[in-house]
């Protein structure tokens, strides 16, 4: 896609660019191509020797890879505003995840050596980009203390308050709109869909959430979160 179709100033909806002003946005704009995906294709692929750096002007993607059985290990969702693959243009070394579109994407791409280089000429990029670092270290940590500490109801109910977090606008309570499936969820915490099921249908019963189709109202986001360490 030629880059006529994404401005300079569209780079501010890119959370890394948004604190840069316009004079310093065209150069790193004119170093960025542009490609529109499908739902479904793959953008990177797990161990693939590439250094790239990507943003995500439109859509959505999610980080995965797969067992040896073919089991399906979701890490993250990444909505617009996000970069990925920043890690292999730091490191050089092979990709942790792959990248599936989850719908229609518009996204840009840039050399490492060009990222490398806007990193050291513009510190409000260099410190988004610690803070990016630094905020997937805090959500791999907690994930490895999921893993390791709760079961399989408790990570169900952690991943449904990550989720509400997402959609409380800062209070206690939260309408979770677009609810990943149970499949979905299932990839995310390491279970098979029937225990995320029997779960949510437990949750429900004691009037911990409430189902609205594929919506879910969390109506006391504290109270579900203290279950989780009732039994720790």
């Amino acid at each position: 896609m030629n880059n006529r179709h994404v401005c300079a100033r569209d780079l501010k909806l890119i959370n890394v660019f948004s604190e840069m002003n316009l004079d310093d946005l065209h150069p790193i704009h004119n170093h960025i191509s542009w490609h529109k995906y499908s739902k479904g294709e793959t953008v990177l692929c797990f161990h693939e020797l590439s250094n790239e750096v990507y943003f995500i002007k439109e859509g959505a993607v999610r980080a995965t890879t797969y067992s040896a059985s073919g089991k399906e290990i979701s890490y993250q969702d990444l909505d617009q505003g996000d970069m990925f693959g920043e890690l292999s243009a730091l490191d050089n070394q092979g990709r942790i995840t792959s990248i599936i579109t989850l719908n229609t994407c518009l996204i840009g791409k840039m050399t490492a050596e060009r990222f490398i280089d806007i990193i050291h000429k513009h510190p409000s990029i260099n410190h988004k980009v610690m803070l990016r670092l630094t905020g997937l270290i805090r959500f791999l940590c907690g994930r490895i203390y999921e893993y390791s500490a709760l079961d399989v109801k408790d990570r169900v109910r952690a991943e449904i308050i990550r989720q509400a977090r997402l959609n409380s606008n800062g209070s206690n309570t939260a309408l979770i709109e677009n609810m990943p499936t149970h499949e979905e969820i299932a990839n995310k915490i390491s279970t098979h869909r029937e225990a995320v099921t029997k779960e949510i249908s437990h949750l429900v019963k004691d009037n911990l959430i409430e189902k609205q189709g594929r919506k879910i109202l969390v109506p006391n986001i504290e109270r579900l979160a203290s279950k989780i360490y009732e039994d720790i």
